[in-house]
């Protein structure tokens, strides 16, 4: 009496929010959804697909198994569990992401851990940026800006080089981004 159960090719619109799955379960009482087989949840600003989705569509909390997706601005994704905490953020473990078009990306940043912002940027700790499969530089923590422009303050890649005046050297530059038409 509290539950409603479709399988087939289940379609569910709530809010900004379709779901496609191969059967869900939806508790009545508790406002849970549990969806499974070739699950995907869309909405404006991303795609996910996984295997097995849990969601309480009144707190707006829950998790996707064996996730992978895409966000804008053109980032595919792959992690094994990604979890919504919030409306606006998802936290994972062991993600790797690329913006390549290629089956097999030619670069790829993987993350041990970290969390999305929606539609603002992705924060990754010990991420390591990779070309094909070979590791090239590690870095402790890095935000991917995910906003429409590309544009968002911080710190650029070090500069390391030599020369006969200054000899060896290493500089670091900053990005500030005042206004959409103005650094």
């Amino acid at each position: 009496e509290d539950a409603l159960r479709a399988a087939g090719h289940v379609e569910v619109l709530w809010q900004d929010y379709v779901i496609f799955a191969d059967a869900i379960d939806f508790n009545l009482k508790t406002r849970e959804l549990f969806a499974e087989g070739r699950v995907t949840m869309a909405s404006g600003e991303m795609t996910l697909s996984g295997e097995k989705l849990v969601f309480n569509l009144k707190t707006q909390q829950g998790e996707l198994l064996d996730t992978y997706g895409l966000m804008r601005p053109v980032i595919r994704y792959e992690t094994e569990r990604l979890r919504q905490t919030d409306r606006d953020t998802l936290t994972f473990e062991s993600l790797e992401l690329s913006s390549c078009a290629q089956i097999l990306p030619r670069w790829s940043i993987r993350s041990r851990k970290g969390k999305v912002k929606k539609e603002k940027y992705i924060a990754m700790h010990d991420a390591v940026l990779r070309i094909k499969k070979l590791p090239i530089f590690y870095l402790p923590y890095l935000r991917y800006p995910l906003k429409k422009d590309g544009r968002a303050s911080g710190l650029l890649f070090p500069g390391i080089g030599n020369s006969s005046l200054r000899g060896f050297f290493l500089q670091n530059a900053f990005f500030w981004a005042i206004k959409p038409n103005v650094d």
